[in-house]
């Protein structure tokens, strides 16, 4: 929201230099603050849902129709929460267009029904074989962090090891739900910074 302000202030004042370099880190700032929400989402409610699923399949006599709906409802957030981050990485990157509302829609539907289908999935199993559904999702969660350390290395918080660590643990348990490209994490403020210099180029030549 600060950004947002001394970018208006900027364009007030007639200064177009400011104003890119202010609108820029307000989109940078919605990008990493959706980024965060996924990480919310995907690390305390979907483990949440799948334990709330497996445990309405165990009582499935009991169950009530508002159980169901918290259930649908926690899903849709995720499919809304993956359409947002993918809607603020698009506004965050100079070299494609924006994303309208309409394909807003259709990627919270998509990101919906894949949701659904691995938190319906998880909880089956889980159902079933308890234990063997920790552990499996232990290793996953392991086998994905490593590779990402180790494969897929990204400069996103590489300043601080165990900070990076933790980057790529917490992508590895969203990775049990849906996947995100590394690449546009952190290549976004990358992208932003570039344009900043284009733009100063451009207003100096212009001046």
């Amino acid at each position: 929201m600060s950004y947002a302000i001394k970018s208006r202030r900027a364009e007030r004042k007639q200064d177009p230099s400011s104003q890119r370099m202010y609108y820029g880190l307000m989109l940078k700032e919605d990008s990493d603050a959706a980024l965060l929400r996924i990480f919310e989402c995907f690390l305390e409610a979907a483990p949440q849902q799948v334990l709330q699923t497996s445990l309405l399949f165990r009582a499935y006599d009991d169950f009530a129709v508002h159980q169901i709906l918290s259930i649908c409802s926690s899903v849709v957030g995720m499919g809304w929460c993956l359409a947002a981050y993918q809607r603020a990485v698009r506004f965050a990157q100079q070299d494609k267009s924006n994303m309208n509302w309409y394909g807003t829609i259709l990627q919270t539907l998509w990101h919906f029904f894949v949701s659904l289908s691995r938190v319906i999935s998880l909880s089956t199993i889980a159902y079933l074989y308890p234990h063997w559904t920790v552990l499996a999702c232990a290793i996953h969660i392991l086998v994905m962090s490593t590779w990402l350390l180790m494969v897929d290395r990204s400069p996103f918080c590489a300043h601080n090891k165990i900070a990076e660590i933790a980057f790529s643990f917490a992508l590895g348990g969203v990775y049990l739900f849906t996947y995100i490209l590394p690449i546009e994490v952190c290549n976004k403020g990358e992208e932003i910074a570039v344009s900043f210099k284009k733009n100063e180029e451009m207003t100096e030549f212009d001046s």
